[in-house]
């Protein structure tokens, strides 16, 4: 669910059809019609320019209205050994494999959102 608290620069929201959508600016000055000003990647596309209500209504499109906020995503790479030792990790598949050490098992990449914890 959206939230304005939520709508800051930079911020990501997903809109109601699924595309990503990333503020630019938040217009607080001519309450209460508050605006925020962002764009929705279109892929094989330019970035598409649009604006939302306070509520993230997009203007007049159902199917850009802002839904939710993106969590991040990342990728590391976890180098694991066979002994006691930790697993090593790294945010790129270069360093991790240019640094194994002798009982190196495996090289795992991972994904994971911002906030994930698995069962």
């Amino acid at each position: 669910m959206f939230d304005i608290k939520d709508a800051v620069p930079g911020a990501r929201f997903e809109t109601r059809d699924g595309r990503e959508a990333v503020i630019l600016v938040l217009d607080e000055e001519h309450a209460p019609y508050v605006v925020v000003v962002g764009y929705i990647k279109v892929p094989g596309f330019e970035d598409l320019l649009t604006s939302w209500t306070a509520e993230g209504y997009g203007r007049g499109v159902f199917a850009v209205d802002l839904v939710g906020l993106v969590k991040p995503k990342f990728v590391q790479w976890l180098n694991l050994y066979g002994d006691s030792r930790d697993p090593e990790v790294y945010n790129n598949a270069a360093d991790a494999v240019r640094d194994t050490h002798f009982g190196h098992v495996a090289c795992v990449r991972i994904e994971y959102e911002e906030g994930q914890f698995d069962d």
